[in-house]
């Protein structure tokens, strides 16, 4: 478990007070430069945060902070949020809404200075018990132990750690260096390019989304080329 709340840069319970779509930060699709406006952007998500512990050292109870998901990262949500509709839903179906209490892990995004839950996953304290959000993706060093137990269990678990394991680094380096510290990841609203207005060249992508893609082909980010075959979402 300590590898878990190692890895953090902060691991708070505290209750929602805004839940607002976000395009503070923009960036487009294919380099990832920083724009000031754009036509149509996939938006970020935004909570702030009525902090009323902290589990990992870094963040004072009673303080107030932003937490940010970036929009790349918010596609692998399950149920998806629908930023066009009053209610996000997730966790059998319970509002994400201003007033319900979450665990919320947090890393610190260094270039803007923002916390960002990058990767990980939130939590709800239903009848004192931390209940994990689902998605289709998830580190494979999530910690499972955590799901369904109860509070305190998480409370003396994670205050137990020392804040500077081994593992703890490592496991940082998979979940946010790699999946999360994207700024469209971390914070972000993107802005999606045409794949008719995308440049050519080797340093450019061909694609940034599957319907960039033919039909029977998916685009593998990783690469910025569409591929032969179909989307495997992995699961825990």
């Amino acid at each position: 478990m300590c590898e878990w709340a190692d890895s953090l840069d902060g691991l708070v319970i505290g209750e929602v007070l805004l839940r607002e779509i976000d395009a503070t930060y923009l960036y487009r699709d294919y380099d990832l430069q920083s724009l000031d406006t754009c036509e149509f952007p996939e938006p970020a998500l935004r909570l702030d945060i009525a902090v009323s512990e902290s589990l990992v050292p870094g963040i004072e109870p009673g303080t107030e902070i932003s937490a940010f998901v970036g929009s790349t990262m918010l596609e692998f949500w399950e149920p998806l949020l629908d930023a066009d509709e009053d209610g996000f839903f997730w966790l059998d179906d319970t509002v994400l809404a201003p007033g319900i209490t979450l665990g919320v892990p947090l890393y610190l995004h260094e270039p803007t200075g923002e916390w960002t839950v990058g990767s990980e996953r939130l939590f709800q304290i239903i009848d004192d018990t931390a209940v994990f959000q689902t998605g289709r993706y998830c580190h494979p060093n999530f910690p499972v132990e955590f799901d369904g137990a109860t509070l305190d269990e998480v409370r003396q678990s994670t205050l137990a750690c020392d804040g500077d394991s081994v593992a703890g680094v490592e496991r940082r380096d998979s979940a946010f260096g790699f999946w999360g510290s994207s700024p469209t990841n971390a914070v972000g609203a993107i802005c999606y390019t045409h794949a008719d207005d995308l440049p050519d060249g080797p340093e450019y992508p061909d694609c940034q989304l599957d319907l960039h893609c033919l039909e029977g082909e998916f685009c593998d980010i990783g690469i910025g080329r569409c591929v032969e075959g179909e989307r495997e979402w992995p699961r825990r």
